[in-house]
């Protein structure tokens, strides 16, 4: 009887951890700059910042200077396209994307303006 409460304790610690764990990954992910980018069928890229904010350090933000803007930008092939959320200074990008050529390699990127 004992051994099953125990056992039982330490599931439910387990599970605790476990949504904790990934309630505080989703969390920092999308706070003030955040990238989403992916590939499969489709490449996209799309960028966010929060207007006034200092960086985070997440996606390379410099922790000391307040984030203004983000670029990103989608090169595949002859495709190259840019967006960026300069004059708006903060909110989502323009999301960039296109159907994935198998025979050509796709690349993302995108920098902070401060």
């Amino acid at each position: 009887m004992l051994m099953r409460k125990i056992k039982s304790i330490i599931v439910t610690a387990l599970v605790a951890v476990v949504i904790l764990s990934a309630g505080s990954i989703a969390v920092q992910g999308l706070g003030h700059q955040h990238i989403s980018k992916g590939s499969g069928t489709k490449v996209y890229i799309q960028g966010y910042n929060t207007i006034g904010h200092k960086g985070t350090g997440l996606y390379g933000t410099n922790k000391e200077k307040v984030v203004t803007g983000v670029k990103v930008r989608l090169k595949e092939g002859k495709f190259n396209k840019a967006a960026n959320n300069y004059k708006k200074k903060g909110g989502w990008t323009k999301k960039l994307s296109k159907f994935n050529n198998p025979f050509q390699k796709a690349k993302t990127s995108y920098s902070w303006r401060y």
